[in-house]
């Protein structure tokens, strides 16, 4: 052959091989997370939808159950929210009549109930009635009853219910209600987790009477969809975990959970990168590895109906059967299209935002 078309040849090869090695380079950056690449992003999360939809068992996990604030509910108790009083009533039939274990709730108590006029009683007798000693005394009497808030916090010392709360962002920070003790100091690693300024706690005396509680918030994805959950977030650098990991801790009798960490390169002298949660339970270490901001991917079951459903007008009226929560962990939310608890995943279009809860604690 002639010594051009050698060289020609050559060249061609060479050129494909470094091409090569450059897209290798490049997929390596992508799947690092050094770069993005938006056809290979959405690619990796149509291929994980389908594969998800595919191998979902569609199975009932009878484990976990969710007491459902549904639209039949709220026509025969009453538009959202209801008095604490109606709610204290729920929780202790839940507890008291059906014998669930464990119960969450994906619902936010922020603010005072004062539906049932005692603030208004309180300021007459500050007022104009502060004098009328018949009308204090009856009052003194009646406070017991007409204290929602008070009733609510009665219960919740009684039972083991773990409270939800919101973690937000902006500036201002909008800060709201109580939240939980933070997890012990994590000064190094909490720059790995996802950071918030501000928060939608519950009402103190309610979180003070509460076993515990956990942010409710999950990441979506540029495209909509949420695939994944956080177990660890950040707020005004105090660490905070998850009311699934919360829940999953308190039922396993866990003492405490710890962090592990991955294994350290060369030039380190030491690895702050968070790999996993170990959770001790009586059964065994459970081990939960963890990627970025402490997410992991939502382990859906399958479609909407992957745990038992029971309406919280049968839980007050009594009309479920004896066993229906017996022994089991509860979720207390709501499917009511109203109340806006809906997300997409990639096991439906409108999956209520409890039963998200639901699948990440039964994983």
């Amino acid at each position: 052959e002639p010594r051009s078309t050698v060289v020609r040849r050559l060249a061609s090869v060479e050129l494909r091989q470094w091409l090569g090695v450059a897209l290798l380079g490049l997929l390596l950056a992508y799947s690092l997370r050094y770069v993005e690449i938006d056809l290979l992003r959405r690619m990796d999360a149509f291929l994980y939808d389908v594969r998800v939809r595919w191998f979902a068992r569609e199975t009932v996990d009878e484990r976990i159950a969710i007491v459902d604030i549904d639209q039949r509910s709220l026509a025969e108790i009453g538009r959202w929210p209801w008095n604490r009083a109606v709610l204290a009533e729920l929780i202790e039939r839940i507890f008291g009549t059906y014998g669930a274990s464990l119960l969450g709730l994906d619902v936010i108590l922020a603010e005072a109930d004062e539906s049932s006029g005692l603030a208004a009683l309180d300021r007459l007798a500050r007022g104009r009635l502060r004098h009328d000693r018949a009308f204090r005394t009856s009052l003194d009497e009646l406070r017991p009853t007409l204290d929602y808030d008070g009733r609510l916090a009665a219960i919740l010392r009684r039972h083991p219910v773990i409270l939800g709360f919101h973690l937000s962002a902006g500036a201002p920070a909008a800060k709201s209600g109580a939240l939980p003790p933070a997890l012990p100091a994590m000064a190094e690693q909490a720059a790995q987790l996802s950071q918030w300024n501000g928060y939608g706690g519950n009402l103190p005396i309610l979180q003070q009477a509460a076993t515990g509680a956990g942010f409710l918030g999950a990441p979506v994805d540029r495209d909509g969809v949420t695939r994944r959950a956080w177990l660890l977030a950040t707020c005004d650098d105090q660490v905070y975990a998850a009311l699934a990991l919360v829940m999953a801790q308190t039922f396993l009798d866990s003492p405490a959970w710890q962090l592990r960490f991955a294994e350290r390169a060369p030039w380190q002298t030491a690895s702050t990168t968070i790999e996993a949660i170990e959770l001790p339970a009586a059964r065994g270490l459970l081990r939960i590895p963890l990627a970025a901001q402490a997410a992991v991917l939502l382990p859906f079951r399958g479609s909407e109906g992957s745990f038992p459903y029971h309406s919280a007008a049968d839980v007050l009226a009594g009309r479920l059967p004896v066993d229906s929560l017996r022994g089991r962990i509860v979720l207390l939310g709501t499917t009511a299209p109203g109340l806006l608890d809906q997300r997409v995943t990639p096991v439906g279009e409108a999956f209520p935002g409890v039963e998200a809860h639901a699948n990440l604690l039964a994983g």
